[in-house]
């Protein structure tokens, strides 16, 4: 019986086009669109880093010698994608009473059970994917128990610049702050301008910017009725060209220190990027890799099916510098 199953509705196929359809439970850096997906063939990413400093050429005499153009620096970064799984079981025992369990095929209420199994699993893995791409702002990605699974910097040989806000001082000007942040960002961007800015915050960060006297300077304009009803955590306000949105912690997990906040420019090419390797079945030998996936295995003795979920992901910020850290 289970080899039926296994043959059809919980076959490699089957489970793996399940739960990449399954409904998405994403957080606020997943949703924005500010990391890009790539699918590639290994668990290693190779990063290119070339010196691209922009320099003004220097005029010289027609028919002399000209400017001469600067060497571009490169160097590369190898980086493994990380590996989280899980699994569920789906006992017989809990099948017997239902009828229809010998006909060709899972009947409803079996299918309906494999189909929660693969929502409540992909819920999981997509909060751990953006746990691991929020933690990218801060340059180190954690794992579930705390322990850095990559730290950026470190691999980059770089530091991450910051902006004290002083929201503890009543004169400071918040639209000021966040020029001079989004001018510390592009000071490493260089020619590669920003479709927009996204200010991601922790709940004190949010609060502390919200209780300042500048902020009703921020929200003048936006209209009296919609400033007193929103509670300013959406993106639905913009300070100085940047959205501010909320990052909650889940999971008990803090996705973003206290009273910190971080500077993001979207939109740039190759900055932010989540790439996805293969899994390590049969199956994935030779082909590209899928956000997630999904296998069924049957229990010794036919008692059931046991079915496990994968991702191979890492989080990469090709230039961590580019993302400023703000301190409340």
């Amino acid at each position: 019986m289970a080899n039926n199953l296994l043959n059809d509705d919980f076959s490699f196929a089957s489970l793996v086009e399940g739960i990449n359809s399954a409904p998405v439970a994403i957080g606020p850096v997943s949703k924005s669109g500010l990391f890009d997906d790539n699918l590639i063939e290994s668990t290693d990413v190779a990063i290119e880093l070339i010196d691209d400093a922009l320099t003004l050429v220097q005029t010289s005499l027609r028919g002399g010698i000209s400017d001469l153009h600067p060497h571009t620096n490169r160097s590369m970064v190898k980086l493994k994608t990380s590996h989280i799984r899980t699994s569920a079981t789906m006992l017989a025992d809990s099948w017997l009473d239902r009828s229809g369990f010998g006909q060709a095929g899972a009947p409803a209420q079996i299918l309906q059970e494999r189909d929660r199994k693969l929502r409540e699993m992909r819920a999981r893995l997509d909060a751990t994917i953006d746990y691991q791409k929020t933690r990218a702002l801060n340059g180190q990605i954690l794992d579930a128990d705390g322990s850095v699974v990559l730290d950026l910097f470190a691999e980059f040989g770089q530091t991450q610049q910051s902006v004290e806000f002083d929201l503890d001082v009543t004169t400071t000007n918040l639209a000021n702050k966040v020029v001079s942040a989004r001018r510390l960002s592009e000071s490493v961007l260089g020619m590669n301008y920003a479709n927009d800015w996204i200010i991601f915050a922790s709940a004190e960060f949010i609060d502390a910017a919200r209780a300042h006297a500048s902020f009703e300077a921020a929200v003048a304009g936006w209209g009296a009725a919609a400033a007193l009803t929103s509670d300013h955590r959406d993106g639905s306000i913009v300070i100085a060209g940047a959205r501010l949105i909320e990052c909650p912690n889940l999971a008990g997990k803090t996705f973003i220190p206290a009273g910190s906040a971080f500077l993001a420019p979207r939109g740039v090419p190759g900055l932010c990027t989540t790439h996805f390797g293969p899994a390590d079945y049969n199956e994935a030998i030779g082909q590209m890799g899928l956000p997630l996936y999904a296998k069924a295995e049957e229990l010794p003795m036919g008692r059931g099916l046991v079915i496990e979920a994968q991702s191979n992901p890492v989080c990469v910020i090709s230039r961590p510098r580019a993302i400023i850290k703000l301190n409340a």
